[in-house]
């Protein structure tokens, strides 16, 4: 672990991760966080994982690449050999779940909620869905934005660039914005 990461009280880590510079790890408004890393994960410079009340779960050998954001107030849960490329976003107010074997390109972006305007200003369009990845799929290249409360059903692939607004089917190539299935 660098000595410039900053990893709050409560945070279980297992054996063998490599966390480096920069790093943050502390719930949400720098408040005492739910976190549990297993083994032999890799988090890379200026990772900023800022989830809380909700809990943030990551199970074995996962990679998350340089300047990717994890932020929300609910669950974030991953489980094994997920890859993450750098400057990732994740909004995890909604609760986000990624299973085994799972690759985000470069720039993506996962959103379990969706707001418009102010509250304030009376925004009625206010809404928290979680977004659910299960094994094995593949947000191919880089920018691939994933719209809330979707599925994405094993063996699914989106190609760079693809706008998923909707559940992915098994075994299906999705691209496009919106992504169709090719």
């Amino acid at each position: 672990i660098d000595s410039t990461a900053k990893i709050a009280v409560g945070v279980k880590l297992g054996r063998n991760n490599v966390i480096k510079a920069g790093v943050v790890i502390e719930g949400f408004c720098g408040s005492y966080c739910d976190v549990e890393i297993g083994d032999c994960n890799e988090i890379h410079e200026g990772v900023r994982i800022l989830v809380g009340p909700g809990k943030v779960r990551m199970g074995d050998w996962n990679k998350i690449h340089k300047d990717t954001t994890i932020l929300g107030t609910n669950d974030f849960i991953i489980g094994h050999n997920v890859w993450i490329g750098q400057c990732s976003y994740f909004d995890c107010r909604g609760g986000i779940k990624v299973g085994n074997n799972v690759v985000f390109g470069y720039h993506s972006t996962v959103w379990s909620h969706v707001a418009a305007g102010e509250l304030i200003e009376g925004c009625l369009l206010e809404s928290y869905n979680q977004t659910v990845i299960e094994d094995e799929v593949w947000f191919m290249g880089d920018h691939s934005t994933i719209n809330p409360g979707i599925v994405a059903h094993r063996h699914s692939i989106a190609l760079p660039h693809s706008v998923i607004t909707k559940d992915m089917e098994s075994n299906l190539v999705y691209a496009g914005s919106p992504a169709r299935f090719t």
